[in-house]
């Protein structure tokens, strides 16, 4: 069916941005290339000054015939970004995504279409083309307790608070209970009518804000019979760009310390507290050649073991 041949939902996509201005100029230039466009791009700038500004004149040069709202912010927090974007849509479908991702031309086209043709879809999540994160290529987690062995092609939640893909899946349309942040859509009536927002406690690097918000969403519109679901014909490319990406102390902190948290958040059973140390330690033989990262992990899981979330 043509694009044109029926009238779909509208999208509104939301991208949050820090100092990365050749990034989101690609990635904005990809969403404009698409055969269905969105009723507006939502970005939500939390970039220094000079860069807002390279950003605002780039956007301007792109010369886009849809609405581009870029806000400016004086706070830097992924959580806060995207909860802004929500209020300040007006799509029906809200899309969330990186400032670093590309997609082909019909991507939009396939996500809105899926969306319309089945009302009792929730959410739709893509796969990471550009890093072959499309599928988990190894059965060894799931034979050693890391991944749920019973949930071989369902995308799940494993006890140390980590999104898993499916396995080799044959179909196209695959559950899950989660979604990558890189890029991921929902029904946004929802969203206002239950809501739901990111945890604005998940601040700073915010490491599995995506995965909670998802989570949430999902388990909630799965009490009222609506299903969630990796897409695998939705060929998205995170470009992990190098602009403003760097591995110190504090990112590695909230790397582990938000998943603490959201263990407890969520109420997952007490296995995962024991889960959660044992594999993220048996991890640490990853960096054992690489003294400076092991080191760096090391004190930021032992750090939070006394860690009370006040931190965050």
């Amino acid at each position: 069916m043509s694009i044109s041949n029926f009238n779909m939902l509208s999208i509104s996509i939301i991208i949050p941005t820090l100092n990365r201005p050749l990034a989101l100029k690609s990635t904005i230039g990809s969403i404009l290339l698409s055969k269905y466009l969105p009723l507006e791009i939502i970005v939500i700038d939390q970039s220094e000054k000079n860069i807002y500004e390279q950003n605002k004149l780039n956007l301007k040069k792109l010369n886009p015939n849809i609405e581009i709202i870029h806000h400016f912010v004086n706070f830097q927090s992924s959580t806060k970004a995207r909860n802004l974007g929500i209020n300040l849509s007006k799509g029906d479908i809200l899309l969330f995504c990186d400032d670093d991702i590309e997609i082909d031309n019909l991507v939009l086209f396939k996500l809105v279409k899926i969306f319309y043709f089945d009302s009792n879809i929730s959410l739709i999540g893509a796969y990471d083309y550009e890093n072959n994160r499309i599928f988990n290529k190894s059965i060894l987690p799931y034979f050693i307790g890391y991944n749920n062995l019973f949930k071989l092609n369902e995308g799940h939640i494993n006890f140390s608070m980590r999104g898993v893909f499916p396995f080799y899946p044959k179909k196209e349309l695959l559950k899950t209970n989660w979604a990558m942040g890189f890029f991921f859509a929902l029904r946004r009536e929802y969203l206002i009518k239950f809501n739901i927002y990111f945890d604005e406690k998940l601040s700073k690097y915010a490491y599995s804000e995506d995965l909670d918000f998802t989570y949430r969403y999902i388990q909630t519109l799965r009490k009222h019979n609506m299903r969630a679901y990796f897409y695998n014909k939705l060929k998205v490319f995170h470009k992990y760009t190098k602009e403003f990406r760097d591995q110190n102390y504090d990112k590695v902190f909230h790397y582990y310390t938000n998943r603490l948290y959201l263990i407890k958040k969520l109420k997952f059973h007490h296995f995962a507290y024991i889960h959660f140390y044992f594999f993220n330690l048996a991890l640490l033989f990853k960096f054992i050649l690489k003294p400076k990262q092991f080191f760096l992990h090391l004190k930021a899981i032992i750090r939070s073991l006394r860690c009370n979330f006040d931190e965050l």
